[in-house]
């Protein structure tokens, strides 16, 4: 019976390794996953806002600043430091593309080696004139200025502030 007696404390700091594998995966990755959620909030910000400007006719280079700076700006106040990078599409495409990631550290996935998880999101937007949406009510849609029919689609929209709402079908 003597030969035994430390065959608990074995299991035990066994059993230990285990449980605190368990606890780095869900503390850690569900640190992770809030990470991602908050970058994604901050990638389709970005791209929205760089939409918008492509709708303006801005610059590349302003789009650019722009969805790259307000993605910037709703970074997680629990680490800094993002990288917010756009990318706006050549030609006519008026596509905006906005990636954002973190290196999050980890807790307690450090002590089995593992210090940091790259987390990452990214989000696109476009800017194209409404032409059909099916079951999307109620909707807003900016009225540009009647008989507008100008080649440049800012020319339409910066004097006449109006909106109509549809909330039904019909619209009656």
């Amino acid at each position: 019976m003597k030969r035994q007696r430390g065959q608990t404390l074995v299991l035990v700091a066994l059993m230990m390794v285990v449980l605190l594998a368990f606890v780095a995966l869900a503390l850690d990755g569900g640190n992770a996953y809030l990470q991602r959620r908050q970058m994604q909030t901050a990638a389709d910000a970005g791209a929205l806002a760089g939409a918008k400007l492509l709708c303006l006719n801005k610059s590349e280079a302003e789009v650019k600043a722009e969805a790259e700076a307000l993605c910037a700006r709703n970074q997680s106040l629990l680490y800094s430091g993002w990288e917010c990078k756009a990318t706006v599409s050549p030609g006519g495409a008026r596509l905006v593309n906005v990636v954002a990631r973190v290196n999050a550290p980890t807790w307690f996935a450090g002590v089995l080696g593992v210090n940091s998880i790259e987390v990452a999101a990214s989000a696109e937007a476009a800017c194209s004139p409404l032409v059909w949406a099916e079951n999307l009510l109620p909707l807003a849609v900016m009225a540009g200025m009647p008989g507008c029919v100008s080649d440049d689609i800012a020319d339409c929209f910066e004097t006449n502030q109006t909106y109509e709402i549809w909330d039904k079908e019909d619209n009656a």
